[in-house]
Protein backbone atom coordinates (compact mmCIF):
# COMPACT_ATOMS: atom_id res chain seq x y z
CA UNK A 1 0.00 0.00 0.00
CA UNK A 2 1.06 3.48 -0.70
CA UNK A 3 -0.02 6.90 0.68
CA UNK A 4 -2.07 7.48 -2.61
CA UNK A 5 -3.93 4.83 -2.46
CA UNK A 6 -5.17 4.64 1.04
CA UNK A 7 -4.20 8.19 2.36
CA UNK A 8 -1.71 7.79 5.27
CA UNK A 9 -1.07 4.28 5.56
CA UNK A 10 2.99 5.27 6.23
CA UNK A 11 2.45 7.09 9.28
CA UNK A 12 0.21 4.10 10.95
CA UNK A 13 3.78 1.97 10.72
CA UNK A 14 6.81 4.46 10.39
CA UNK A 15 9.42 2.11 11.51
CA UNK A 16 8.58 -0.34 8.98
CA UNK A 17 9.04 2.27 6.38
CA UNK A 18 11.54 4.79 7.32
CA UNK A 19 14.43 4.69 5.22
CA UNK A 20 16.60 5.52 8.54
CA UNK A 21 14.67 4.34 12.35
CA UNK A 22 16.15 3.40 15.76
CA UNK A 23 15.38 -0.28 14.25
CA UNK A 24 17.13 -0.24 11.30
CA UNK A 25 19.24 2.70 9.70
CA UNK A 26 20.89 0.37 6.79
CA UNK A 27 20.00 1.61 3.35
CA UNK A 28 18.13 -0.90 0.58
CA UNK A 29 18.11 -0.65 -2.57
CA UNK A 30 14.98 0.21 -3.97
CA UNK A 31 15.11 -2.46 -6.80
CA UNK A 32 14.92 -5.47 -4.45
CA UNK A 33 12.43 -7.70 -3.66
CA UNK A 34 10.11 -6.34 -0.91
CA UNK A 35 11.49 -9.50 1.85
CA UNK A 36 15.18 -10.41 1.96
CA UNK A 37 16.65 -12.98 3.90
CA UNK A 38 18.72 -12.23 6.97
CA UNK A 39 21.72 -13.54 9.03
CA UNK A 40 19.28 -16.12 10.88
CA UNK A 41 17.96 -17.59 7.54
CA UNK A 42 14.24 -15.55 8.13
CA UNK A 43 12.91 -13.01 5.89
CA UNK A 44 12.80 -9.23 6.91
CA UNK A 45 11.10 -6.51 5.70
CA UNK A 46 12.41 -3.65 3.03
CA UNK A 47 12.22 -0.62 5.73
CA UNK A 48 11.47 2.05 2.69
CA UNK A 49 9.49 4.47 1.49
CA UNK A 50 11.07 4.25 -2.42
CA UNK A 51 10.34 0.77 -2.76
CA UNK A 52 6.84 1.27 -2.17
CA UNK A 53 6.70 4.11 -3.93
CA UNK A 54 7.88 2.31 -6.69
CA UNK A 55 5.82 -0.48 -6.11
CA UNK A 56 2.52 1.13 -5.06
CA UNK A 57 -0.17 -2.40 -5.69
CA UNK A 58 2.04 -4.20 -3.32
CA UNK A 59 0.30 -6.89 -0.66
CA UNK A 60 0.30 -6.69 3.05
CA UNK A 61 -0.60 -9.87 4.55
CA UNK A 62 -1.92 -7.91 7.92
CA UNK A 63 -1.58 -11.37 9.86
CA UNK A 64 2.14 -10.46 10.33
CA UNK A 65 1.09 -7.39 12.63
CA UNK A 66 -1.06 -6.80 15.31
CA UNK A 67 -4.87 -6.22 16.38
CA UNK A 68 -3.73 -2.28 17.20
CA UNK A 69 -2.02 -1.74 13.55
CA UNK A 70 -5.18 -3.95 12.26
CA UNK A 71 -8.04 -1.48 13.49
CA UNK A 72 -5.51 1.71 12.66
CA UNK A 73 -5.20 0.78 9.32
CA UNK A 74 -8.72 -0.32 8.61
CA UNK A 75 -9.71 3.42 10.05
CA UNK A 76 -7.25 5.03 7.77
CA UNK A 77 -9.57 3.71 4.56
CA UNK A 78 -11.95 5.80 3.33
CA UNK A 79 -15.40 3.94 1.93
CA UNK A 80 -13.82 0.95 2.71
CA UNK A 81 -17.05 -1.06 1.65
CA UNK A 82 -16.78 0.61 -1.78
CA UNK A 83 -12.81 -0.66 -1.99
CA UNK A 84 -13.73 -4.26 -1.35
CA UNK A 85 -14.82 -6.22 -4.32
CA UNK A 86 -15.78 -9.87 -1.79
CA UNK A 87 -16.17 -10.65 1.40
CA UNK A 88 -14.70 -14.09 3.35
CA UNK A 89 -16.11 -14.86 6.43
CA UNK A 90 -14.30 -17.58 8.42
CA UNK A 91 -17.36 -18.59 11.08
CA UNK A 92 -20.58 -21.30 11.93
CA UNK A 93 -22.73 -20.33 8.88
CA UNK A 94 -25.97 -20.14 11.23
CA UNK A 95 -24.20 -17.34 12.90
CA UNK A 96 -22.71 -15.76 10.07
CA UNK A 97 -25.84 -15.48 8.56
CA UNK A 98 -27.56 -14.01 11.09
CA UNK A 99 -24.65 -11.45 11.60
CA UNK A 100 -25.01 -10.19 8.15
CA UNK A 101 -28.78 -10.02 7.39
CA UNK A 102 -29.33 -6.43 7.89
CA UNK A 103 -25.99 -5.50 6.07
CA UNK A 104 -26.75 -7.66 3.08
CA UNK A 105 -30.61 -8.16 2.85
CA UNK A 106 -32.34 -8.09 -0.47
CA UNK A 107 -28.59 -7.52 -2.29
CA UNK A 108 -27.68 -10.89 -2.80
CA UNK A 109 -27.96 -11.99 -6.59
CA UNK A 110 -26.89 -15.17 -6.24
CA UNK A 111 -25.86 -18.01 -3.83
CA UNK A 112 -24.13 -21.30 -4.10
CA UNK A 113 -24.02 -23.81 -1.27
CA UNK A 114 -22.19 -27.58 -1.57
CA UNK A 115 -23.04 -28.92 2.13
CA UNK A 116 -22.11 -31.95 3.12
CA UNK A 117 -24.05 -35.26 1.34
CA UNK A 118 -23.93 -37.25 4.82
CA UNK A 119 -22.62 -40.28 3.06
CA UNK A 120 -19.95 -40.25 6.09
CA UNK A 121 -17.66 -40.85 4.06
CA UNK A 122 -16.07 -37.60 3.08
CA UNK A 123 -13.35 -37.44 5.48
CA UNK A 124 -14.88 -34.20 7.41
CA UNK A 125 -13.20 -33.25 10.27
CA UNK A 126 -17.07 -33.20 11.39
CA UNK A 127 -19.99 -35.57 11.70
CA UNK A 128 -21.22 -36.65 8.36
CA UNK A 129 -23.45 -39.43 8.97
CA UNK A 130 -26.81 -38.34 10.36
CA UNK A 131 -29.80 -39.81 10.74
CA UNK A 132 -31.91 -38.55 6.94
CA UNK A 133 -34.25 -36.36 9.66
CA UNK A 134 -31.40 -35.18 11.88
CA UNK A 135 -29.63 -33.66 8.82
CA UNK A 136 -32.14 -32.20 7.45
CA UNK A 137 -33.11 -30.03 10.41
CA UNK A 138 -29.46 -28.91 10.52
CA UNK A 139 -30.42 -27.41 7.27
CA UNK A 140 -33.52 -26.22 7.84
CA UNK A 141 -32.43 -22.59 9.72
CA UNK A 142 -29.65 -22.44 7.09
CA UNK A 143 -31.33 -22.13 4.54
CA UNK A 144 -34.47 -19.95 5.86
CA UNK A 145 -31.80 -17.87 6.98
CA UNK A 146 -30.51 -17.44 3.10
CA UNK A 147 -33.56 -16.13 2.12
CA UNK A 148 -33.94 -12.15 3.52
CA UNK A 149 -30.37 -12.17 1.62
CA UNK A 150 -32.26 -12.46 -1.70
CA UNK A 151 -32.40 -9.64 -4.59
CA UNK A 152 -35.51 -9.66 -6.91
CA UNK A 153 -32.80 -11.56 -9.56
CA UNK A 154 -31.40 -13.60 -6.79
CA UNK A 155 -30.96 -17.62 -7.80
CA UNK A 156 -30.01 -20.34 -6.21
CA UNK A 157 -27.88 -23.37 -6.52
CA UNK A 158 -27.23 -26.65 -4.28
CA UNK A 159 -25.01 -29.62 -4.54
CA UNK A 160 -25.59 -32.74 -3.92
CA UNK A 161 -25.58 -36.68 -4.64
CA UNK A 162 -28.39 -39.69 -4.58
CA UNK A 163 -28.05 -39.99 -1.06
CA UNK A 164 -30.08 -36.78 0.05
CA UNK A 165 -31.24 -35.46 -3.46
CA UNK A 166 -34.70 -36.41 -2.62
CA UNK A 167 -34.82 -35.18 0.56
CA UNK A 168 -32.61 -31.98 -0.08
CA UNK A 169 -34.99 -31.58 -2.95
CA UNK A 170 -38.29 -31.73 -0.73
CA UNK A 171 -37.06 -29.14 1.88
CA UNK A 172 -35.81 -26.56 -1.11
CA UNK A 173 -39.30 -26.87 -1.97
CA UNK A 174 -40.75 -26.35 1.25
CA UNK A 175 -38.75 -23.42 2.05
CA UNK A 176 -37.97 -21.75 -1.40
CA UNK A 177 -41.36 -23.06 -2.48
CA UNK A 178 -42.35 -26.05 -5.40
CA UNK A 179 -42.87 -23.50 -8.04
CA UNK A 180 -39.70 -21.54 -7.34
CA UNK A 181 -37.99 -24.94 -8.39
CA UNK A 182 -36.11 -24.51 -12.29
CA UNK A 183 -33.61 -27.42 -12.42
CA UNK A 184 -31.78 -30.62 -11.13
CA UNK A 185 -28.84 -30.09 -13.34
CA UNK A 186 -26.39 -33.35 -13.73
CA UNK A 187 -23.06 -32.94 -13.38
CA UNK A 188 -20.46 -35.20 -14.09
CA UNK A 189 -17.88 -35.68 -11.62
CA UNK A 190 -16.31 -39.13 -12.19
CA UNK A 191 -16.16 -40.16 -15.90
CA UNK A 192 -14.14 -43.38 -14.69
CA UNK A 193 -17.46 -43.71 -11.70
CA UNK A 194 -17.61 -45.27 -8.50
CA UNK A 195 -15.77 -48.24 -8.84
CA UNK A 196 -16.31 -49.71 -5.44
CA UNK A 197 -19.92 -49.08 -5.45
CA UNK A 198 -22.24 -52.07 -7.24
CA UNK A 199 -23.46 -49.34 -9.54
CA UNK A 200 -20.05 -47.21 -10.41
CA UNK A 201 -22.12 -44.07 -10.42
CA UNK A 202 -20.26 -40.80 -12.45
CA UNK A 203 -22.38 -37.70 -11.55
CA UNK A 204 -24.12 -35.71 -8.83
CA UNK A 205 -26.68 -33.21 -8.83
CA UNK A 206 -27.07 -29.32 -8.89
CA UNK A 207 -30.30 -28.07 -7.95
CA UNK A 208 -31.14 -24.67 -9.33
CA UNK A 209 -33.70 -22.53 -7.77
CA UNK A 210 -35.61 -19.07 -8.57
CA UNK A 211 -35.60 -16.78 -5.49
CA UNK A 212 -36.56 -13.47 -6.79
CA UNK A 213 -39.61 -12.57 -8.84
CA UNK A 214 -37.04 -11.02 -11.76
CA UNK A 215 -34.52 -14.45 -11.21
CA UNK A 216 -33.15 -15.63 -14.74
CA UNK A 217 -30.12 -18.15 -15.23
CA UNK A 218 -27.82 -16.47 -17.65
CA UNK A 219 -26.40 -18.74 -20.63
CA UNK A 220 -22.71 -19.27 -20.19
CA UNK A 221 -20.40 -17.24 -23.04
CA UNK A 222 -19.60 -18.92 -26.11
CA UNK A 223 -17.44 -18.27 -28.86
CA UNK A 224 -19.20 -16.87 -31.82
CA UNK A 225 -17.96 -17.39 -35.49
CA UNK A 226 -18.00 -13.33 -36.62
CA UNK A 227 -19.61 -15.22 -40.40
CA UNK A 228 -23.11 -16.61 -37.89
CA UNK A 229 -26.10 -15.95 -39.09
CA UNK A 230 -28.39 -13.76 -36.88
CA UNK A 231 -31.63 -12.37 -36.30
CA UNK A 232 -33.75 -10.20 -34.14
CA UNK A 233 -33.84 -12.81 -31.60
CA UNK A 234 -29.82 -14.88 -31.56
CA UNK A 235 -27.49 -16.96 -33.67
CA UNK A 236 -28.79 -19.88 -35.76
CA UNK A 237 -27.60 -22.22 -37.87
CA UNK A 238 -29.41 -23.87 -40.78
CA UNK A 239 -30.03 -27.65 -40.89
CA UNK A 240 -31.28 -29.89 -43.57
CA UNK A 241 -34.38 -31.17 -42.85
CA UNK A 242 -33.39 -35.21 -43.33
CA UNK A 243 -31.00 -37.55 -41.34
CA UNK A 244 -27.37 -37.40 -41.74
CA UNK A 245 -26.52 -40.61 -39.87
CA UNK A 246 -25.55 -43.63 -42.01
CA UNK A 247 -26.43 -45.69 -39.70
CA UNK A 248 -30.06 -45.15 -39.56
CA UNK A 249 -32.20 -45.15 -42.61
CA UNK A 250 -35.38 -46.96 -44.55
CA UNK A 251 -33.57 -50.29 -43.88
CA UNK A 252 -33.75 -50.18 -40.11
CA UNK A 253 -35.82 -47.61 -39.06
CA UNK A 254 -39.20 -47.93 -41.78
CA UNK A 255 -41.62 -45.69 -39.63
CA UNK A 256 -39.19 -42.74 -39.82
CA UNK A 257 -38.91 -43.14 -43.31
CA UNK A 258 -41.31 -41.14 -45.68
CA UNK A 259 -41.03 -40.36 -49.72
CA UNK A 260 -41.87 -37.47 -51.31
Amino acid sequence: MNRENSGQPLSLFPDKTDDTNKHDTTSHDITSPPLQKGDSGGFVFIRSIEYLKAHPYLMADTALFDAAFKYALLAALDNLDDSLDGLLIHSDNFQALNLLQERYREQVKCIYIDPPYNTGGDGFTYKDRYQHSSWLSMFVDRLAGIVPFASKSAVFFASIDDNEVTNRRGLLDKIFGSESFESQIIVQSNKRGQTYQAIAKTHEYVLAYNLGPNAEIFELLKDVPANSLKDENSVYELWELRNRNPKFGKHNRPNLYYSI
